[in-house]
């Protein structure tokens, strides 16, 4: 038995710092706090990551993992409550590192896209830098249409966003490039409107085919994560369109992958858009209620679970 106090005060101070479990649909958000916090504030981020794990859960009614590593780190740095966060990819399990400014309030994180998008990011595995723009296209189509499902925005804020996203891709001035290339200088070019909203596009167009088939980009997302999310093989962008196609016995996901992975600038999403009745006048998003066709269809993507 060891009885030196000097030696006993060490392993106290060093002992393992256990995360703290905090339940979500399907499964449990492992927190690991990497900064000090009140808790007032623990308190608060608690319920935000609630927010936004059920809102990520939307998609299928369970969230991607059953264990989910979360880091909360202190910042000051950057706008928002959320200046910036990412994905970890090299922990067991995988997770999510956010950055957050707590001295802000509950209301102005669970209105923060950030959460929802990193979340989302989970049901699919990383493809690659020259294919980031199928998962950050993915989470960028997802994260205002489940924060409409959650009722965190309503049906006109929700559609404008998604106009605002567009038409930032549209103005990025990475064009006359491949959306491969794009994608694999990213950083460099500072391409990341062109690779997001390109990606949000690609899903976008595949979801209302899906729906005019009587499927849904919800229903694919689901096979996937039962046949093939944690398949231990090198993923690309090739590799999960198949993968998606062979979850719905279709012949969608790759034919689409190939068309926009050359595409030179963002491809005609106004034509896309008007299949769910909006259209843009001046920048603003205009909802159509007179077609029930497309009102039925947006509703469908986008009405609250």
């Amino acid at each position: 038995m060891l009885r030196c106090p000097l030696i006993m005060l060490l392993l106290v101070l060093y002992r393992p710092v256990l995360a703290e479990p905090l339940g979500v649909p399907g499964g449990a958000l492992e927190i690991n706090w990497e900064s000090r916090f009140t808790s007032q504030e623990k308190s608060k981020l608690r319920l935000w990551l609630e927010h936004a794990a059920s809102s990520a859960s939307l998609i299928n009614g369970n969230f991607p993992m059953t264990r989910t590593n979360v880091l909360i780190h202190r910042t000051k740095r950057g706008a928002g409550p959320v200046p910036w966060a990412h994905t970890i990819r090299h922990t067991e399990p995988q997770g999510v590192a956010f950055h957050v400014n707590p001295e802000l309030g509950l209301t102005a994180f669970k209105t923060d896209w950030t959460a929802t998008h990193e979340f989302s990011h989970l049901f699919l595995p990383y493809p690659g830098q020259a294919d980031i723009w199928i998962s950050e296209g993915f989470a960028s189509y997802y994260q205002h249409i489940l924060m409409m499902r959650k009722g965190t925005l309503d049906e006109q804020q929700g559609w404008q966003k998604i106009v605002d996203g567009f038409g930032r891709g549209e103005a990025d001035p990475n064009q006359n490039i491949s959306l491969k290339q794009a994608s694999q200088e990213m950083r460099q070019r500072r391409a990341f409107k062109r690779v997001y909203w390109s990606g949000a596009l690609y899903f976008l167009e595949a979801d209302l085919v899906l729906r005019q088939q009587g499927k849904s980009l919800d229903e694919v997302v689901s096979k996937f994560l039962l046949c093939c999310r944690d398949k231990s093989i090198q993923w690309d962008g090739m590799s999960i369109a198949v993968a998606l196609d062979q979850a719905t016995d279709g012949d969608l996901f790759v034919p689409l992958y190939r068309r926009y992975k050359v595409t030179t600038s963002l491809p005609d999403y106004r034509a896309i858009l008007s299949q769910v009745g909006v259209s843009i006048e001046a920048k603003h998003a205009i909802l159509s209620h007179t077609n029930d066709s497309q009102r039925l269809l947006r509703s469908a993507i986008s009405s609250p679970r």
